[in-house]
């Protein structure tokens, strides 16, 4: 028979361009999540999960086998099952087998009442595509019957029989999520956390390559979350859904995914004990006569003392971002012998008590930082042991209101936090003893900057360690009933504190 190689020719041309219409359109399929779904490194539910993706996700569909597909999402490549998804075109050309196990008064027909009893799949993994030859699990249901098939629907979880060994071989890949299945879970691999830019700028082109002649295949807003799958100085390759390109880098910054073991409690109560050592200098000037010495009138103190720090704080997470809450501080010092004047050693004790209000912000990033605004009253008490004492050091209260600043980061590393603080106290007050006063007070004021450091040692258990720096100024002017002269006077006081400790969340 003769052949025409025109005609040859032209069906070889129609062939081929079908061919490629049908791979065409394969490749363009796209399936949506129904749920977080897991991706797994291979065919399988035991196989490690490689990443997760989020209810809603577009994807694109690069293979098929069975009840299996192959996507692409967040740079990595792996398979999920059919039944997570839905096609957004409209239409679903793998048909699916509805070989289900029929449930006769709660039980299927094959279950019996003792261990050896085998496992059913329930709800929409137990639906396999019919062209697979070994049951669309990897060969675990090679033996099964075929059986009529019953309407979907979505059973209550039944509780899970004990396996026999004569179970133990079955891959029934019952469960899509992962949380039932035997020895699932103690296979897979916690995915790292893919390396992700933020979206900035109000908005950005996303550019099919790294030329702004390009045209545009999206425009992404502020906020838009993106995978990275290469870095530049100008230009940073990104894929978004199942979108990749090009974006400007100047346009995006490092996203950090938040630690999961980080979630905000509803409420904490936060307690510390520390002991240590102080050192409690301070200053006095003023315009007496140089010749005065019991006191004199001016002179400089640099006792040193043991210290206490205890406190207790509850804050309360209010909506997404903030907190609210309240607390208690207090910090004791004990100096003995004291301060050194005319032979005479001159002993006091030291209590200083802070009461507060606080607000935070959550910044939500991976150290857990929370900057707050900090209200309240501080009171200061100066015991004097012996009143009679040759310089005539009074006994005092210092008091006034507080505004101060803080901000805390419970994971600077998985193990160690920090948190700092500064609180203006102002305007102060100082009173003397009576009939001993340096003069008319004239002002009074503070500061006092706290850092701290945790690490955390047996659960709710932290070892601590804190540095306290104390400033206060006072000044008087009128006639002195300490030092004679005197008309004008300022005392300056400097106290260093450190301590080690404990500290306990609840």
């Amino acid at each position: 028979m003769r052949v025409d190689p025109a005609r040859a020719v032209r069906r070889l041309v129609l062939a081929l361009a079908g061919v490629a219409a049908l791979a065409g359109g394969a490749a363009a399929e796209r399936v949506q999540t129904t749920d977080t779904t897991k991706v797994y490194r291979e065919i399988g539910e035991q196989s490690a999960v490689v990443t997760k993706v989020a209810e809603g996700t577009t994807l694109t569909v690069l293979k098929r086998d069975g009840r299996w597909l192959k996507v692409r999402v967040n740079g990595r490549t792996g398979w999920i099952t059919r039944s997570t998804v839905t096609s957004l075109d409209g239409d679903d050309d793998v048909p699916r087998n509805t070989r289900r196990r029929p449930f006769v008064d709660g039980r299927s027909q094959r279950r019996g009442w003792g261990s050896s009893a085998p496992d059913d799949r329930v709800g929409a993994d137990a639906v396999d595509v019919g062209d697979d030859d070994d049951g669309g699990d990897g060969g675990g249901d090679d033996d099964e019957p075929e059986v009529r098939p019953r309407k979907p629907t979505k059973p209550a979880k039944p509780a899970k029989p004990r396996r026999t060994a004569d179970d133990e071989g079955d891959d029934e890949g019952d469960d899509d999520e992962g949380d039932d299945d035997e020895g699932g879970d103690d296979d897979e691999v916690e995915p790292e956390a893919p390396d992700m830019v933020v979206v900035i700028a109000s908005k950005v082109s996303l550019y099919p390559r790294a030329s702004r002649k390009a045209k545009a295949t999206r425009t992404l807003r502020r906020g838009a979350k993106l995978t990275v799958l290469e870095r530049g100085d100008t230009w940073t390759r990104v894929e978004f859904g199942d979108d990749a390109g090009y974006v400007s880098t100047e346009a995006v910054e490092d996203f950090v995914v938040e630690d999961r073991g980080a979630a905000r409690r509803p409420r904490v109560i936060a307690t510390k004990a520390r002991v240590g050592f102080a050192s409690l200098g301070g200053r006095f000037n003023s315009n007496g006569p140089e010749t005065a010495t019991n006191p004199p009138a001016n002179y400089a103190v640099d006792p040193t003392a043991l210290s206490v720090n205890l406190g207790v704080e509850v804050v309360y997470a209010y909506q997404r971002d903030y907190y609210l809450g309240g607390g208690v501080e207090y910090l004791g010092c004990w100096s003995t012998p004291g301060i050194r004047f005319a032979d005479e050693d001159i002993g006091f004790k030291t209590h200083d008590v802070d009461l507060r209000v606080v607000g935070g912000y959550d910044l939500h990033d991976r150290r857990g930082t929370v900057v707050w605004g900090r209200l309240g009253y501080h009171v200061g008490i100066t015991s004097i042991a012996n009143l009679m004492n040759a310089a005539s050091i009074p006994s005092e209260t210092f008091r006034g209101p507080s505004l101060g600043v803080g901000v805390t980061m419970p994971q600077v590393t998985p193990k160690i936090g920090a948190r700092a603080s500064l609180d203006l106290i102002y305007p102060g007050t100082r009173s003397q003893t009576e009939n001993n006063e340096d003069g008319d007070l004239e002002g009074a004021m503070g500061a006092t900057l706290a850092l701290a450091g945790a690490y955390a040692w047996r659960g709710a258990w932290n070892l601590e360690a804190g540095y306290r720096f104390g400033y206060r100024k006072t000044s008087w002017s009128g006639e002195s009933n300490r030092i004679t002269g005197v008309t004008e006077a300022t005392r300056t006081d400097l106290n260093h504190v450190l301590t080690l400790g404990l500290g306990r969340e609840f």
